[in-house]
């Protein structure tokens, strides 16, 4: 009994060790592994340094316009046209050439190009740019363009002149931008005409018994414009049907649950400058002309009181006019479409913008378009508060 007992345990010592054993080998593979891939990373680094050191001052010799002739059945030549390469993988286009009129750029996101001398362009989308993660060292051949859809609260760094600055070429809400998009959520004059999500007049004072005179839809709190803090103050002058997570007090009413019905006239975006954008000088009421939200309160119980008075603000819909010549050249100038397949997008305009602008640096073989974004570009109002009034029958954005 005694020897079988020492035969078990030395068969568990056996077992221990050859573990043991095959731990430790397995360690040392994986440390010879990341050592030669470490010493081939430097090799490639020093190589990829001594390659920039040598390249010449002057621009690189590209093939003119004319001459380009895109053939899908052969392999896409890098060398022949400017590269333009997304630092953030927003595309996922692993490699293209696109035709931007006269010009024609490769659009990529493959990082691989960084050093290629072929790049002279670096694409941003402003929700991911980390100053962290920079396609460094620039050279003075690289322009930097951002593209940025969204809020600037999304990414404060861009609030900020040394980090606004470094790009030479922008794509944003604001006016100022190369390509501006502030119209971006707006299809074409006819949906700012159209009667389809109009209620009439008889049926909102119908379900005025049952709602509120305004209706507070919000589910991103605490935003920097501090909107919660001041609908808070409103409710206490005035009944608010809070529908979102933000100041939630009543849910969504069962026929405005299905998303046709969500996309109603009564809700907009909130843009800067609004009372440049608007359809006509009486069709919105405007929080930052009341100095307390005691006053906006008493004005629109005047409106809800008054059919005529009310009435006023959707004159320029029934009519179909639209009085603003700023909007209507906006919409009539602007160089791509939404949900239209007869134009490009916005980002396909946007990639189109940079690819131009670099072959003219290209033609002029000199730097004057190479100025750096406005400082001031990316701006948010005031601390005032944003208010979407109801779609029972009041509108209000800033």
């Amino acid at each position: 009994m005694v020897r079988i007992q020492r035969r078990k345990l030395l068969a568990s010592c056996l077992c221990i060790t050859a573990t043991i054993f095959l731990l430790v080998t397995l360690q040392v593979v994986v440390e010879l592994g990341k050592f030669e891939r470490k010493k081939f990373k430097s090799s490639n680094l020093r190589d990829g340094h001594a390659k920039m050191e040598e390249e010449p001052t002057q621009l690189y010799s590209f093939r003119k316009k004319d001459s380009l002739i895109l053939n899908r059945k052969k392999t896409v030549e890098t060398d022949s046209y400017p590269i333009m390469l997304w630092w953030s993988p927003l595309t996922g286009e692993t490699g293209r050439v696109g035709q931007c009129g006269e010009d024609a750029c490769f659009f990529t996101i493959n990082r691989t190009y960084l050093h290629h001398p072929m790049t002279r362009a670096f694409l941003f989308y402003g929700t991911d740019f980390n100053i962290d993660s920079l396609p460094l060292p620039r050279k003075a051949h690289h322009d930097w363009a951002l593209f940025h859809e969204e809020s600037p609260k999304n990414n404060y760094k861009l609030f900020h002149k040394p980090v606004i600055t470094l790009f030479n070429y922008t794509a944003t809400f604001s006016r100022h931008s190369h390509l501006p998009l502030t119209t971006q959520y707006l299809e074409d004059i006819g949906v700012l005409k159209s009667h389809r999500y109009l209620v009439p007049l008889p049926s909102k004072n119908n379900l005025r018994k049952r709602l509120a005179p305004l209706v507070y839809v919000q589910s991103d709190c605490d935003p920097p414009s501090d909107r919660d803090s001041y609908v808070r103050e409103l409710m206490t002058y005035i009944e608010v049907d809070s529908y979102g997570e933000c100041l939630h007090n009543k849910d969504l009413p069962r026929q405005l649950k299905s998303p046709a019905s969500m996309d109603a006239d009564g809700f907009y975006r909130i843009i800067a400058h609004i009372t440049d954008w608007l359809p006509s000088n009486r069709s919105a009421i405007l929080v930052s002309e009341f100095s307390h939200p005691r006053e906006l309160a008493a004005y629109i119980r005047q409106l809800d009181s008054d059919d005529r008075l009310y009435e006023a603000y959707m004159e320029w819909k029934l009519k179909g006019e639209i009085s603003n010549q700023r909007l209507l050249t906006a919409l009539r100038e602007r160089t791509w479409g939404v949900q239209d397949i007869n134009q490009d997008n916005y980002i396909d305009a946007f990639e189109c913008m940079v690819c131009s602008k670099v072959w003219d640096n290209i033609r002029l073989q000199e730097k004057d378009d190479r100025r750096p974004a406005v400082v001031g570009l990316l701006v948010c109002a005031r601390s005032l508060s944003f208010l979407i009034l109801s779609q029972t029958k009041f509108s209000c954005f800033v």
